[in-house]
């Protein structure tokens, strides 16, 4: 009972420490973003931020485990179409669905930040927002004469590659167009130069 009561003030814990990075990077953008200002904002020690994280790019970096979870647990229960198509075009709605989730300006912090703290966790192939669909472009290979030769890594990438293109437009253009529509349609288009 007492373990169980520490392990939900620690969630709590961390919990505060990431909405406040969110609320944060809003308000001040992620060059501005100070552990002082994540602490006061969490209301807790600097002792506490750093059981969790070691600094603070590791905080911001934290924001991609959403994304993850959210294809691993509402995503890819979903994609059970025998047609790799529709599949992909409900993929791509998914990953709008989410950006949508949050402000223009918030995604473009995110954006900046996958760009300035790079590293090999944001791009592994083993996170659910690409294992997905390596395992899609895997089960339909055998059956779609165009893909039989080609890798379903560098598949994955070139269709992410789109998906964060669609994405990237709609930032530069602050969010001035429908990015669910616009973004179906351009999918369709690539999935037809492509199947």
């Amino acid at each position: 009972m007492v373990n169980n009561s520490i392990a939900k003030k620690n969630n709590k814990t961390k919990e505060a420490i990431d909405n406040s990075v969110k609320y944060l990077i809003n308000q001040h953008g992620i060059d501005n973003l100070t552990i002082k200002q994540i602490c006061e904002h969490a209301e807790v020690s600097r002792t506490n931020f750093y059981y969790y994280y070691k600094n603070k790019d590791e905080a911001v970096l934290e924001r991609f485990n959403y994304i993850d979870e959210y294809f691993a647990t509402i995503v890819k229960p979903n994609l059970t179409s025998s047609n790799l198509s529709e599949n992909l075009v409900l993929y791509a709605n998914y990953y709008m669905k989410f950006i949508l989730k949050f402000n223009v300006d918030y995604c473009k912090q995110i954006y900046i930040c996958q760009i300035k703290y790079s590293n090999s966790k944001i791009t592994s192939y083993e996170r659910p927002v690409y294992k997905i669909l390596i395992d899609l472009f895997d089960r339909f290979k055998s059956s779609n004469e165009n893909l039989k030769n080609e890798n379903s890594c560098y598949l994955a990438d070139s269709f992410l590659t789109i998906i964060r293109g669609i994405t990237f437009n709609w930032l530069i253009c602050n969010g001035n167009f429908n990015l669910e529509l616009t973004g179906e349609k351009l999918i369709k288009i690539f999935l037809n130069g492509l199947l």
